[in-house]
């Protein structure tokens, strides 16, 4: 009887040590999701959103401004430029990016995005190949199924 006692409670610290340290390493766990937004099959396209929201939000501990939005979009949209104060100055000092940057962020990302623009009519794609690190995944675009690496 004894040893059945002894053998339950050194069994019992087991588990609860074993718990213990999984939940230590759980919670040092980060978590990132490489490509939240399904329109886009490559995170770059992502990545240059959230890179302009984080240029114009500024300090994380004040508040959200007001217009966010529209300066968020005035980030992605404005022409690689010296001086911006009216469209022929624009030109005049352009910078490498100008040619690129002056059709704004959607028709820079427009290869990336799924949909097809070469189909008549234009349609998105039921399946759409979304890039991860890990590789490529064909995806349905409507209904996606949660994938994972392996």
């Amino acid at each position: 009887m004894r040893r059945l006692a002894t053998t339950t409670l050194l069994v019992s610290i087991s588990l609860t040590t074993a718990l213990q340290l999984s939940a230590a390493a759980a919670s040092d766990l980060v978590w990132e999701v490489q490509n939240p937004f399904r329109f886009f099959k490559k995170p770059a396209a992502f990545n240059m959103h959230e890179k302009a929201f984080e240029a114009v939000r500024g300090n994380t501990e004040s508040p959200l401004p007001a217009n966010i939005v529209w300066r968020t979009e005035r980030r992605l949209n404005d022409p690689d430029c010296a001086d911006k104060s009216v469209p022929s100055r624009c030109q005049a000092t352009a910078r490498k990016g100008f040619e690129r940057s002056r059709l704004g962020w959607a028709a820079q990302t427009l290869d990336m995005a799924c949909y097809e623009r070469n189909s008549r009519p234009f349609r998105y794609p039921q399946v759409c190949d979304r890039q991860y690190s890990w590789g490529t995944a064909k995806e349905d675009y409507i209904l996606p199924t949660p994938t994972r690496s392996t």
